[in-house]
């Protein structure tokens, strides 16, 4: 976490004031299969499987891919978060994983403004409604930080 902390002492986000409201558009529960995925750890698919009362056999199979020998991600279906509803709307909402609560504040996009302006195109929410305070900013980070460093 050493590393972390320095490298937070030049993100840009300490001197502009950061403007996000999730509207709750689902955009960034899809993408394509090949390129994004949603990193799951085991404690958080030991609380979904729990949740929805299935299985563990049934669970990875329906909702669980491998990414690796020692990481998983939720499955995709059709570009789609397997935990999204009809409408758009997270399933999972109270139990989704790190990577979902932490967005957009994740480290790669605010290292530097143009890399979260560049995420506009997939976030409607960014540069909208309040300012967010800058401990909530910097809590998400090291979330999202100590999230990557276990997985």
């Amino acid at each position: 976490m050493i590393g972390f902390v320095v490298e937070a002492e030049c993100m840009f986000y300490q001197d502009k004031p950061i403007h996000f409201e999730c509207t709750a558009c689902g955009k960034c529960c899809t993408g394509n299969a090949e390129t994004h995925y949603i990193a799951l750890t085991p404690t958080e698919a030991a609380k979904l499987r729990k949740h929805l009362e299935v299985s563990e056999a049934w669970f990875r199979r329906r909702y669980v891919e491998h990414l690796t020998r020692d990481s998983w991600g939720i499955r995709m279906h059709n570009g789609q978060c397997a935990f999204l509803d009809k409408h758009g709307r997270c399933g999972i909402y109270a139990l989704r994983p790190t990577q979902c609560r932490t967005y957009p504040f994740w480290p790669e996009l605010m290292d530097d403004e143009a890399h979260w302006q560049a995420e506009k195109k997939y976030c409607e929410g960014i540069n909208r409604g309040q300012v967010v305070d800058i401990k909530v900013i910097e809590r998400k980070l090291k979330q999202q930080a100590a999230a990557e460093e276990h997985a």
